[in-house]
């Protein structure tokens, strides 16, 4: 059996390799980021509209604000 018989993969086949898995998490991780922000100010938007509720039915029951 000769050397180039042996089969298997080339260290630049495996790093190239590497590599595409490395670019394809930092997209992903970029995308997950931008996805829990929204997520976030939606939630922020969300709480302050009901706030909002709540001071207005305060106001109509006590005719002053807290």
């Amino acid at each position: 059996m000769q050397i180039a018989d042996k089969r298997g993969f080339t260290l630049v086949e495996l790093m190239i390799v590497i590599g595409i898995l490395a670019i394809l998490t930092v997209v992903g991780m970029l995308r997950y980021q931008g996805y829990k922000q929204r997520s976030f100010n939606a939630a922020a938007l969300t709480d302050m509209a009901t706030a909002r509720s709540q001071l207005a039915a305060y106001y109509s029951d006590n005719h002053f604000y807290p």
